[in-house]
């Protein structure tokens, strides 16, 4: 992920942590960065809990389930945080109050 306003580096994992109400800070700039809920975020988590239901389905020893969804968990939190769009931590939160008080 790069920071939209010095172009620097963010490393996926710490995008990772960023949700609603935290967010994440450019180490270059100083600029901080929030999370906006759009389409390609719900569809990350449904990817992420279908590939869930379809191992529960599998026959197969409890270590290779949980190797599986420990895997599984890893890559869809990888997919998200390379895909997420950023946008700056106080537009990131009057974007999602705008969405709850949406009718």
């Amino acid at each position: 992920m790069m920071c939209a306003k010095c172009h620097a580096s963010i490393p996926w994992y710490r995008v990772a942590w960023i949700s609603r109400w935290t967010c994440a800070q450019c180490g270059a700039c100083g600029q901080r960065w929030g999370r906006k809920l759009d389409v390609q975020a719900c569809l990350v988590l449904a990817f992420m809990v279908a590939g869930i239901l379809a191992v529960r389905q599998i026959e197969m020893g409890s270590a290779v389930r949980v190797a599986l969804l420990a895997a599984w968990m890893v890559i869809g939190v990888y997919v998200d945080s390379v895909t997420v769009k950023l946008v700056p931590a106080k537009r990131a939160a009057t974007a999602s109050r705008e969405q709850k008080t949406r009718p």
